[in-house]
């Protein structure tokens, strides 16, 4: 790396400066965990300064920097540093130049409510929890209560008591944060103005005092513990001016409980410090702590290693520090003895002097042989390369191993088995755990197998294990109190103030054909609500700095170009875990084939401390990150909402969801102008797709959950599908038989669970006529594609041969482990192969039903006139239809539609033709395109037919037909040789063509790739389209001419590319198969599939061949045969046959023939 003179010049004086200056920097932490937790309750990275003379130093005005090039990088606000003194300074890239919040705590331990219990006798209103209420009810000092003796209030044994106590806020506005803490026994809710603000173990919407809690919840003050913690979100639209009312509403778990607690504590946070502020004494830790009142710079330090520098005012360098990669919540300081000497802390000291025993460094991680993977026998386990006067020791437990552990050499392995090493050495932290999974060969599968390795007390100990009861639950599902729940006895964590434990965890994946996809250490929190009680679990899996690299680097789901991601889900199929494990992924297959966001799906094997853990879906985790990786999108304009008890904001804000919802409500919609605002607002194409697939899916766990859409400054809303397990009969059929109406839906009236306000995104847009006609359509194109019968089965049939063989073992593992999950939704999982079949025949009668009966709820829903039975032909060698929303492929077709809902079709001629017209019933011409059929005037005739045939024309305007051919296609590498997908191009003439604009499209119309501005192809010269090209230059070095990433794959299975220019218009396609009689060398086994010679007609199968190596992407087909035409290059008089090739022939032959005009051929 070149550096500038002045970066020199700036290192030559930091690097001499002796230690005599009177502030320096102390400590510092790059991969924070657990050590100091900042402003907002999250551990960001910090450094600490100490001032080390005899007098105040005033930092105001100086620089910090992890620069040396740019010591001037973020200038430190007021800020004086006594004698002796320390100071922190996170470095979190937040940017805070203020020293956070000052809170105060409003309503304290004593204060005097109203209190009234279900069995005083007083009278309590249905408004006791508003400000209207005007009550008769005595006043005393919290908390309220009996028994343990820690209530200051004590009344008579009772199973609810109701409390309330009037507080002013002079100032709203002036307010930055809203926090109550609880300390409850056993559940209560909370409100202010009568607006729930909080709840924890208690059920329903205004429940009865006599409602009993869900579950034990022993208060924690009493026994040395802190009151739970509530953030009051949003606030500042509950809060009046003045007078406010808070209530709260406590419930016991049974009606002879020994005892009853509430004990609250309301604290705001202001923005500017006043010496009159007090917090209460049981919230010092948590309010007072100084980690509030520290800086934020607006860089972060890399875990990697970097610089820190701090410079004088005028940018001068006053102290400094180089350091490499740190382990996470270790410290890198000054030692006590020697200032100048800098050491490894495994205990950190933020604003305390450093500690007395520090390390001299880290020891270098040791290389085992061989690394995790598939083997014949027994395996040695050997040390590749170790430090110099290290030791390792190892676990095959899944504990992180200690000097305690067994001394590694060597070791055989014999059957599955996960070992983990460390290396050890004299006066230097230990080295990073290095962790491999062993399996035996006949592990390997048709499906991806996943290993989890972790320490089991992360899993499985009663006290800090995510994956069990632990010892607070409930004993009914889903087990409030759980360890899955964190502590927390409600699945709406967020809301209530619950963390989602996390746990360190290695996770390797595994190709199907034994190639190690990624291994990484990475965070894991169970996932989910109601799901989490079930025996086998959702993990989320975070890719962490703290825990290594923060991401996970491999392309997991073959039909998306992506290859990192920060996070994914490992699902047990949710719902349908005691059903058929495959409805998690039929959403997905649905939504692959519209214009519609969702997470990919792909089934595998998962394994935990080497113990077999069955079969789960692998999912996208949707977050900020799944949009940006999917759609590029700025994450300061985002926003990404989300419906789970309450509409929430995943990422951002909800402002602009809920301006959304207010111009529903007040606008006519029916009304052009607002329709058309509407339309700037929202994707109503993808709406439909969206909310027709749900319908037809009749989904029971939405909207009041799975309910997510993202909108950013530049767009408009779009909604994600996510989460079908509760769809498709997955309910006992009392409950949801197939041939219930698609219409009676609790969701679309407004009644279903956790619904609030109704669906009036639903209601509104359904009163604009246009949105109905494409709502009416769109469900129609789907029943006579997507949704057909044999179309929906083959779904189910592509998902269940995957998982098919392994189903007897994931049986065998979970089988009869869930006898508590509720018989009537759940029941008592997979316990045979007759019944998972059985459970797969309902998924058939399930479409079949849905699609009888599905057209007639329609019918009767929007009171249509009947069916019109609509025939579309055109000559797809000169063009194409698009029929509303689906593009088709195939002529003559036939589809089902709605009298008195008009449609509309397009025709889209292929380069070098012209829209000519259509023909209704082979009479009426009509020049109009796009043409909307009105489909009325059918004289009571319930099931009408139509016929439209499009007819092109050559283009007169246009120049000379593209001489640009698709002239190699490589859509299946060899697993040895593995390039990714790739076409080729070739240029037939003899002039430059400008390819700007150009657009690459498979089968699926979401995928396309636009060739970016100023590509051209030379006369004779050839183009590759790749996508990967990072990949593909590793296999093919020498080759020039490359336009990549592509964006997505082809099929290995068929597909089609198609190949338009700027203006859309059709240049080349070719449908390939990987079935006879095209060539099945390309399908994996090495070959790429080429055209034989670029004059030939490269739509039908015997223009093509193998290759004889693995392709020749840039040059001649290797294959190329010469073709001699006619001698006469000339339209013939009359149409007739030329000389056949070869001769003779083995299993194809080429039959000229030449046409004296263009015409279809039969």
């Amino acid at each position: 790396m070149r550096l500038s003179y002045y970066s020199i010049l700036i290192r030559i004086l930091i690097c001499n400066l002796c230690i005599c200056q009177e502030v320096i920097i102390n400590e510092l932490i790059s991969s924070n965990f657990s050590v100091f937790m900042d402003r907002d309750a999250e551990y960001s990275d910090w450094i600490e300064m100490t001032n080390v003379s005899n007098d105040t130093f005033d930092l105001t005005g100086f620089w910090l920097s992890d620069d040396f090039s740019e010591p001037q990088r973020w200038s430190i606000p007021e800020l004086k540093i006594a004698p002796g003194e320390y100071e922190v300074i996170f470095c979190s890239g937040k940017d805070y130049r203020d020293r956070g919040f000052f809170w105060e705590t409003i309503i304290d331990e004593n204060s005097n409510w109203k209190y009234a219990d279900n069995n005083s006798g007083l009278d309590i209103p249905e408004n006791w929890r508003e400000m209207s209420a005007t009550l008769n009810w005595p006043s005393g000092p919290s908390g309220f209560g009996y028994g343990d003796d820690d209530d200051q209030t004590i009344i008579d044994p009772t199973t609810g008591l109701a409390i309330r106590k009037l507080f002013y806020i002079e100032t709203p506005e002036d307010i930055a944060a809203m926090v109550l803490h609880v300390d409850y026994d056993d559940g209560f809710i909370a409100y202010i103005n009568g607006i729930e603000i909080a709840r924890d173990n208690v059920c329903c919407e205004y429940p009865p005092l006599s409602q009993l809690a869900i579950g034990n919840h022993e208060a924690q003050i009493y026994q040395g513990g802190f009151p739970s913690e509530f953030p009051v979100d949003d606030w500042q639209y509950i809060i009046n001016d003045g007078y406010n009312i808070i209530a709260i509403q406590v419930h016991n778990v049974t009606e002879n409980s020994s005892d009853m607690t509430i004990r609250p504590f309301l604290s705001i946070a202001h923005y500017e410090p006043d010496s009159s502020y007090e917090i209460s004494s049981f919230l010092l830790d948590e309010l007072g702590s100084q980690s509030w009142g520290h800086y934020h710079t607006n860089f972060k330090l890399d875990g990697d290693g970097e610089e820190i520098i701090l410079s004088d005012p005028n940018g001068i360098g006053i102290d400094s520090r180089q350091f490499d990669e740190i382990p996470t919540d270790i410290s890198f300081g000054r030692t006590l003895d020697d200032i100048e000497v800098w050491a490894y802390f495994d205990i950190p000291t933020p604003l305390e002097p450093n500690g007395d025993e520090s390390f001299l460094g880290i020891t270098e991680t040791p290389v085992i042989f061989p690394g995790g993977g598939f083997f014949i026998g027994d395996t040695e386990i050997q040390i590749e390369w170790t430090a110099e006067n290290s030791n390792i020791f190892y676990t095959i437990d899944g504990t992180i191993p200690t000097q305690s552990d067994e001394l590694f050499n060597s070791f055989i392995v014999q059957g599955t088995t996960t070992a983990r090493f460390r290396a050890f050495k004299e006066g230097y932290l230990p080295s990073k755990t290095v962790t491999h999974t062993y399996f035996d060969e006949s592990a390997i599968n048709s499906l991806p197998v996943i290993s989890i390795v972790t320490d089991p007390e992360h899993f499985f100990d009663d006290e800090t294990g995510i994956y069990v009861l632990g010892n607070e639950a409930t004993d009914w599902f889903p087990f409030w109190g759980a360890n899955w729940w964190s502590d927390c006895p409600h699945s709406n964590m967020r809301a209530y103030g619950c963390d989602n434990w996390e746990r360190p965890i290695h996770i390797e994946f595994f190709e199907p054909n034994g190639s190690l996809g990624f291994g990484l250490d990475a965070g894991v929190r169970i996932h989910g609500h109601w799901m989490r009680g079930l025996p086998q679990k959702c993990l989320a899996v975070i890719a962490r700095g703290q825990y290594g690299s923060d991401k996970i680097e491999h392309q997991i789901f073959p039909n998306i170009p992506l290859n990192e991601f920060k996070s994914i889900l490992i699902r047990q199929s949710g719902n349908d875990w005691s059903s058929t494990m495959i409805r998690d992924g039929i959403g997905a297959v649905m939504a692959r084939k519209i214009d519609l966001d969702y997470q990919e799906h792909r089934q595998a094997i998962v394994y935990i401390n080497g113990e077999y853990w069955g079969i789960h879906n692998v999912r996208e985790k949707i977050n900020e990150h799944y949009i940006s990786d999917h759609h590029n999108v700025d994450l300061d304009n985002l926003d990404l909402v989300e419906n789970s008890y309450g509409t929430w904001a995943n990422y951002g804000s909800t402002d602009n969801w809920f301006e959304l919802i207010d111009f529903l409500s007040s606008s006519d919609l029916s009304i052009d102008s607002n329709y058309q605002a509407l339309q700037d607002w929202v994707d109503i194409q993808e709406w439909i797709n969206y909310l027709v697939i749900e319908l037809y899916a009749a989904n029971n766990d939405w909207i009041g959950g799975n309910y997510k859409r993202w909108y950013n400054n530049d767009g408009k809303w779009r909604f994600i599908l996510n989460d079908l397990d509760a769809g498709f009969n997955q309910y006992p059929e009392e409950y949801n038989p197939p041939d219930e109406n698609i219409f009676d839906n609790e969701s679309l009236s407004g009644s279903g669970p956790d619904q609030i306000g109704g669906f009036i995104e639903y209601h509104s847009m359904m009163t604009n006529p246009d949105f109905r006609r494409k709502f009416i359509n769109t469900f129609a194109d789907l029943f006579n594609t997507l949704f057909e019968p044999n179309n929906f089965s083959s779904i189910v049939d592509s998902l269940k041969e995957v998982i098919e063989p392994e189903m007897p073992a994931h049986i065998n593992r979970w089988a009869n482990t869930c006898p508590y999950c509720p018989a009537n939704w759940i029941g008592d999982g997979i316990n045979s192969m007759d019944e998972w079949y059985e459970e797969l025949d309902r998924l058939y009668e399930y479409t079949t039903v849905r699609n009888q009966e599905g057209w007639h709820h329609i019918l009767g829903e929007f009171d249509l006139d009947g069916f019109v039975y609509i025939t579309l032909d055109a000559n797809s060698s000169q063009g194409e239809i698009k029929i509303n929303s689906i593009n088709l492929p195939d002529y003559p077709w036939t589809g089902k539609y709605f009298q008195g809902n008009s449609i509309t079709v397009t025709a889209i001629p292929h380069s070098g033709y012209e829209f000519l017209n259509w023909r209704i019933n082979g009479i009426t011409v009509i020049e109009e395109n796009p043409f909307v059929v009105p489909l009325d005037g059918f004289d009571s005739m319930w099931d009408a037919e139509f016929s439209l045939e499009v007819f092109f024309q050559e283009d007169s305007t246009a120049g000379p037909a593209s001489p640009l051919v698709i002239n190699e296609i490589n859509y299946n590498s060899a697993d040895d040789h593995d390039s990714e997908d790739w076409i080729e191009l070739f240029n037939l003439s003899d002039s430059t063509v400008n390819i700007s604009s150009w657009t690459i499209r498979d089968e699926d119309w979401s995928h396309f790739f636009e060739i970016p501005s100023g590509e051209v192809i030379d006369a004779g010269k050839y183009i590759i389209i790749c996508k990967d090209s990072s990949l593909f230059r590793q296999i093919y070095p020498e080759t020039e001419n490359l336009i990549g990433d592509m964006g997505f794959g082809l099929s290995g299975s068929g597909d089609e590319v198609r190949v338009y220019n700027g203006q859309g218009n059709l240049i080349d396609s070719v449908r390939y198969s990987d079935n006879p009689p095209w060539p099945n060398g390309p399908d994996g086994n090495g070959s790429s599939l080429e055209l034989i010679n670029p004059s030939l007609d490269n739509s039908i199968a015997a223009s093509w061949s193998n290759s004889a190596g693995y392709g020749t992407p840039g040059y001649v087909n290797d294959s190329y045969i010469t073709i001699k035409f006619h001698e006469d290059d000339y339209i013939p008089d009359e149409t007739h046959l030329g000389a056949s090739y070869p001769n003779p022939f083995n299993t194809s032959i080429n039959i000229p023939l030449y046409l004296n005009k263009t015409r279809n051929v039969k």
